[in-house]
């Protein structure tokens, strides 16, 4: 997939642990692998406000650009090289440290753009489903989810209150996708005793999120029975 941008704040929202996380909770897999298909992980992303006229994430993106490209060139690796000696715990070269600090520097600002100035990322080497990987904590990732499936009811609001129906109509289909994620994860006991509750309505719905310890996202949020089911709700 291209997209076809001139800023690197863009490059940066991107890049950034968000819209991966993004990315992964309503793109498709293959194997270990994303899908991601822009209609679902792109068109559907709550980008922050005047994200493309950020300074910080302009220079957080070229920075963190200049220097990827740079190493690249001197090793003479593409990208799947480098990122996998990026997750590489193992991996202790200096120019492979400075590029996790400079994707922590792009999160940081990313989230600082959200006005999310209050999370602990917890950057480091956590296992996920597709193996251990230098990312946010578990608990960072689900917080952050949330929020952006909040943000993404309240632009949906927002621009239906403004008459604006086609933008409307990408954080509407947001709701169902989330909505329909979960609900075919249920067993239909499960389905039976969450949806009345929390999922009876198109648009305007709770995100219901069941944490085991060993799970990324909560991927295996619905355990056997309700009745040993342990869940948060917030609101979005």
């Amino acid at each position: 997939v291209i997209f076809a941008f001139s800023t690197f704040s863009t490059f940066c929202a991107l890049q950034s642990r968000c819209h991966e996380i993004w990315a992964w909770f309503f793109g498709s897999s293959l194997e270990d692998r994303l899908r991601y298909t822009p209609s679902d992980c792109f068109e559907t992303f709550p980008f922050p406000e005047n994200f493309e006229a950020d300074a910080k994430l302009e220079a957080a993106g070229k920075e963190y650009y200049e220097f990827r490209a740079g190493l690249m060139v001197r090793h003479n690796e593409g990208l799947t090289k480098t990122y996998n000696r990026f997750h590489d715990p193992h991996e202790k070269s200096p120019e492979i440290l400075k590029l996790r600090e400079l994707h922590e520097a792009m999160d940081r600002a990313v989230l600082e753009a959200y006005g999310w100035h209050d999370l602990d990322l917890g950057h480091g080497f956590h296992a996920t489903k597709q193996g251990l990987r230098y990312t946010l904590h578990p608990t960072a990732r689900r917080e952050v989810l949330d929020r952006l499936l909040a943000l993404n009811r309240a632009r949906y609001a927002e621009e239906l209150a403004a008459g604006d129906i086609g933008t409307a109509y990408y954080y509407m289909l947001t709701a169902r996708r989330a909505r329909d994620w979960f609900e075919l994860r249920m067993t239909p006991e499960q389905r039976a005793y969450f949806l009345p509750k929390f999922l009876n309505d198109d648009l305007f719905f709770t995100t219901v999120a069941i944490h085991e310890p060993d799970t990324d996202l909560g991927f295996d949020y619905f355990t056997e029975t309700p009745e040993t089911a342990r869940f948060k709700t917030r609101a979005t």
